[in-house]
């Protein structure tokens, strides 16, 4: 890296502050500083879920993935896209008929206050473990490309940038604009690293072409294996399990329904999951092929490391900072909303039930302290993430052991009259207690391995498919036993009935809408001027980099088509904000 690297860098940094501070005039009470006001166009907020489940992660883990075996990392990535197509035509409308300003007000009606109060917790602590695993992965990428002298106070044993500072760097980022902003800046810095990340990975393509001696040499290079589908220990059974686990991820994480949630009709819910599908299924091709191209020419490096080594192989001067903005960009989105709906739930479920007479000024405040702390929580955690076994082995260990015992009994609140608190907490003290007799009785040679030999060699011969097993099959069999068990009183649960109550309210709120249309169109219109803005400035950007690189008429070119496409939505959005 250089130092107009560097520059570009620090530029987009400010640059997501400076958001923050824009979208702070958008809030006056908990209500938008946590839910936008319920006024979030369908496309923003399919977009803000793209770039929710997005991180650089997924460059480390399914990037390395890719690298290592081919087009399994591809198709694990596509996976996602059936999933949100999944939870469109499934539950999308169903969450968002229910009229609730989160999942949490949900729970506390469904299951009641103390569940609530217990879920929440449990949640902070599997999302603050997600959250800083992400921001720990994008330092991991950016200290392999910044070297410093090893005297520098700054530098690692390897005389790198350390992760720690970066770690730092980064978090404080997030947590300023995040705090300052609250969803609307969450929402509006997703649109702006869409398109970062877009305008990044379809630039880096054709020099990955170039690199590789063109399309045909890189397919004759590549191991024949690579082309498999499947491969190792990711079979189809693992493809169908991480489906179901990523479309119960969508459709009872946090995060994820609160966009549903801050649209204004279900017809909107249904299509913000098909545009978030439809982006899934196409755009793993275009993030995956820089590392599988790596591996025709470069076969022995770090498979974390695949996709910024590859960048900085091939790019020119300039380009290497856009691509860690890029994955920058996308971690920043998945953190963020997840420290926006972490806090939103604290200062909402929790600390408004103790002063529920809060002004909306109070509300505000609280909100940004409570979002300040959960950053702090996040950074510290990501500190600790070398102890807890690193990225790969967290990301798919934990979200397989941990997401079903907590997202289907929620999702099966929505539709059962029979489910009961009790039945919560069985399903996840079983589920857990399975796991973590898997994960540390049969993964390594215990006692249990000798008295069961057959049951440790089937879990340690594909531990992904066990962890699945622990984490989806296990509680979706307690859960139905429990449904089973409990419908035969055939009496319905109080939380049901005060459900469906809330349901029909919502449904006569829906029918005052007029005022709310305007009031959309306005902020889409100004929302549209500054995305605009950004794209001109990010044309500008590309085609002051050229100067510096030798492939001047790539750059200048599509330089070019940015400014002339942010002039004509600039000029639009500016023409329509004055009718």
């Amino acid at each position: 890296m250089v130092s107009i690297d560097y520059l570009v860098i620090g530029f987009y940094l400010v640059l997501l502050v400076w958001i923050g501070y824009k979208s702070s005039k958008k809030i006056s009470n908990a209500n938008d500083m946590f839910s936008a006001s319920n006024s979030v166009p369908w496309w923003y907020a399919g977009l803000s879920s793209y770039m929710t489940m997005f991180s650089a992660g997924t460059f480390v883990v399914w990037g390395g993935i890719t690298y290592k075996l081919g087009l399994v990392g591809i198709v694990i990535c596509e996976t996602y896209g059936i999933s949100g197509f999944i939870i469109a035509y499934t539950i999308a409308k169903r969450w968002h008929n229910g009229g609730y300003s989160s999942v949490a007000e949900f729970i506390s009606i469904r299951y009641g206050k103390k569940t609530l109060q217990i879920y929440t917790w449990l949640n902070l602590i599997v999302k603050i473990i997600t959250c800083a695993i992400a921001i720990y992965a994008i330092a991991v990428l950016v200290s392999a490309i910044m070297p410093v002298a090893k005297t520098n106070p700054l530098s690692d044993s390897t005389g790198h940038v350390a992760v720690a500072w970066l770690v730092t760097l980064f978090s404080l980022v997030i947590i300023v604009y995040t705090v300052i902003g609250g969803l609307w800046a969450v929402i509006l810095t997703d649109m702006i690293q869409f398109i970062v990340l877009t305008a990044s990975v379809l630039l880096m393509i054709p020099f990955a072409i170039i690199h590789g001696g063109g399309i045909h040499n890189i397919i004759h290079h590549l191991p024949h294996s690579f082309l498999s589908p499947t491969a190792g220990q990711f079979t189809w059974l693992f493809l169908i399990g991480w489906t179901i686990v990523n479309a119960l991820s969508i459709g009872g994480n946090w995060e994820f329904v609160q966009r549903t949630l801050t649209v204004k009709t279900s017809k909107d819910a249904v299509k913000l999951h098909i545009l978030f599908g439809a982006i899934y299924l196409i755009s793993p091709v275009f993030w995956m092929l820089p590392p599988l191209i790596l591996k025709t020419y470069m076969p022995n490096v770090n498979p974390s490391q695949a996709y910024i080594l590859v960048a900085q192989d091939i790019l020119p001067t300039g380009l290497i900072g856009l691509i860690v903005v890029s994955m920058f960009s996308a971690t920043a989105s998945m953190a963020s909303g997840i420290i926006n709906v972490l806090a939103g739930a604290v200062t909402r479920n929790l600390y408004l039930v103790v002063r529920p007479g809060a002004s909306d000024k109070e509300e505000v405040r609280i909100g940004k302290l409570i979002t300040l702390i959960m950053g702090a929580v996040v950074l510290v955690v990501c500190l600790l993430i070398p102890y807890m076994g690193g990225v790969e082995k967290v990301v798919l260990s934990y979200t397989s052991l941990l997401l079903g015992p907590l997202l289907l009994p929620t999702i099966w609140g929505l539709f059962s009259k029979y489910l009961k608190a009790k039945h919560i907490w069985i399903t996840m003290i079983i589920s857990a207690l399975f796991s973590l007799t898997m994960k540390y009785g049969f993964y390594h040679h215990t006692i249990l391995t000798k008295e069961f030999p057959f049951l440790g060699h089937l879990a340690q011969a594909n531990t992904r498919v066990s962890d699945l097993f622990g984490g989806l099959v296990i509680p979706f069999v307690v859960l139905s036993i429990c449904e089973y068990v409990a419908s035969r009183s055939k009496q319905v649960v109080e939380g049901y009935i005060n459900d469906q109550k809330t349901i029909q309210l919502a449904k006569a709120k829906l029918r005052e809408e007029e005022k709310a249309k305007v009031h959309l169109s306005n902020q889409t219109k100004e929302e549209t001027s500054l995305i605009a803005q950004f794209i001109f400035v990010l044309g500008i950007l590309l085609a002051f980099i050229s100067i510096f690189s030798e492939q001047k008429a790539l750059l200048i070119g599509y330089g070019g088509m940015l400014i002339i496409l942010g002039s004509i939505l600039w000029y639009q959005a500016r023409k329509n904000l004055k009718k």
